[in-house]
């Protein structure tokens, strides 16, 4: 009964996930609310300027549960829920630590 419960949770959250994925018009917005930098949520021309030649220049990948905005082969943004989310990537990879550093700091504790 428990292992039927969490299988009809999970099915809703993944049909809630499907049919509130964002589109491009969500993303405008998304962009236009993001530039905006006064209180009152007032559009200039240029923003919405700006928000429209980004979301022009943008590849929208659809996948099942979210949708990725792509713009030069890297993911931007990413929408799920009806939310759009950036996506920042390091400059800088993290060094890899060696075993012995992890061997170190293990025995510290």
């Amino acid at each position: 009964m428990k292992a039927f419960i969490i299988m009809c949770l999970m099915t809703a959250l993944a049909a809630a996930a499907f049919y509130t994925r964002p589109g491009r018009r969500e993303l405008v917005f998304y962009l236009l609310d993001t530039q905006s930098a006064q209180e009152n949520r007032e559009w200039r021309k240029s923003d919405v300027q700006k928000a429209d030649k980004l979301a022009k220049n943008v590849t929208i990948q659809d996948r099942w549960l979210w949708v990725e905005a792509v713009k030069d082969g890297q993911v931007i943004y990413t929408g799920a829920f009806a939310h759009w989310f950036p996506r920042t990537e390091k400059a800088e990879k993290s060094e890899n630590a060696t075993v012995t550093e992890v061997v170190r700091l293990i025995g510290k504790f």
